[in-house]
């Protein structure tokens, strides 16, 4: 997990999260990482035009329990593939959101690759 990289924001991004999802991911249980498909993330995570969807090229996904520059609570995956999914196909997103269960919003799926920090 040492392995020596270089984080940039062309190269990574930043996903701050509660403590319940922090530790998911951490124990392995949570391998993929879910946001709306929304301005903010999209472009943070994606580049798309009315014919394609397209992810940005995007390396790392850098892991934060709340809002800290303490290392001990920070995590760093390689990102496997960034997707598009439909909301209410998302169980931990329906938890948090029911009316998403009925809904044909789409969802940014970022699936984790091997813990590197």
């Amino acid at each position: 997990m040492d392995e020596k990289i270089k984080i940039t924001r062309e190269n990574s991004v930043h996903f701050v999260l509660k403590k319940e999802w922090f530790e998911k991911i951490r124990s392995g249980e949570k391998t993929h990482e879910y946001r709306l498909y929304c301005p903010y993330w999209n472009k943070r995570l994606t580049y798309c035009n009315v014919l394609k969807f397209l992810p940005l090229p995007k390396k790392y996904a850098k892991f934060s329990l709340g809002m800290t520059k303490d290392p001990a609570k920070n995590m760093i995956f390689r990102i496997k593939s960034i997707n598009l999914v439909r909301a209410k196909d998302i169980p931990d997103l329906v938890k948090l959101n029911p009316k998403l269960g009925h809904s044909i919003e789409l969802a940014i799926d970022v699936e984790l690759g091997k813990r590197i920090k």
